[in-house]
C-alpha cells in the first residue's frame, strides 16, 4: 500500500502480485516475499523498492521518535503532578500531626486541674467527705486516669508521626 501511495505501483499491480503469491503458496513452500514478487514480475526495480522501503522505515522511525518524545513529556508532567500531590499530602500530614499535638496538650491542662482538686477532696484537705462522695470521687479518679492514658496515647501517636519511634518488643502477661 505504501508503494501505491507513493505512486510507484498501481493498485492493480499490487493485487496481481498478491494473487500470484497466493497461487505459489498452494504449490510451493518457499514463496518469495511480496517485495521480491513485485521485482520478479517487473512492476518495480530493486533500487526503487529498496529506496521506498528505506524511506518508509525512516518515516516510521521519525514517528516513533516523536511518539517517544510525547510520551516522555507526558511522563514528566505526570511526575510533576505526583510530586505536587505528595508535597500537599506531606503538608496535610504535618497539619494533622500539629493539630493532634496541640489538642492533646490542651486537653492535658484542664485534666491536671481536675486531678489536683480531686486529690485534695479525697485526702480530706478541703473538708470531710461522706462515703457516697468518696465512692463518687474514686469513680472520677478512675475516669480521669483513663482519660490521662488516652491523652498520653494521643501525644505518643503525635510524636510518632513526626519522628520515628523505636519499637521495643517485650513479652507481657495478657
Amino acid at each position: 500500500e505504501q508503494l501505491v501511495n507513493q505512486g510507484l505501483l498501481t493498485n492493480e499491480q499490487l493485487m496481481a502480485a498478491l494473487y500470484e503469491q497466493s497461487v505459489l503458496k498452494k504449490t510451493q513452500t518457499n514463496v518469495p516475499l511480496l517485495g521480491e514478487m513485485l521485482v520478479q514480475l517487473g512492476y518495480i526495480t530493486r533500487e526503487k523498492l529498496d529506496s521506498a522501503i528505506t524511506e518508509y522505515v525512516l518515516q516510521l522511525r521519525s514517528a516513533l521518535i516523536e511518539s517517544n518524545q510525547q510520551l516522555e513529556q507526558r511522563v514528566k508532567r505526570r511526575t510533576a503532578e505526583l510530586e505536587k500531590a505528595m508535597q500537599k499530602l506531606a503538608e496535610l500530614n504535618q497539619l494533622k500531626a500539629n493539630f493532634i499535638a496541640n489538642i492533646s496538650h490542651e486537653l492535658r491542662t484542664p485534666l491536671t486541674h481536675i486531678k489536683g482538686y480531686q486529690e485534695l477532696l479525697l485526702s480530706g484537705e478541703l473538708g470531710s467527705v461522706s462515703a457516697d462522695q468518696s465512692r463518687a470521687l474514686h469513680t472520677i479518679q478512675r475516669a480521669t486516669q483513663r482519660l490521662e492514658r488516652l491523652i498520653e496515647d494521643l501525644i505518643l501517636y503525635a510524636t510518632s508521626e513526626r519522628t520515628h519511634m523505636p519499637i521495643n518488643p517485650a513479652l507481657i502477661d495478657l
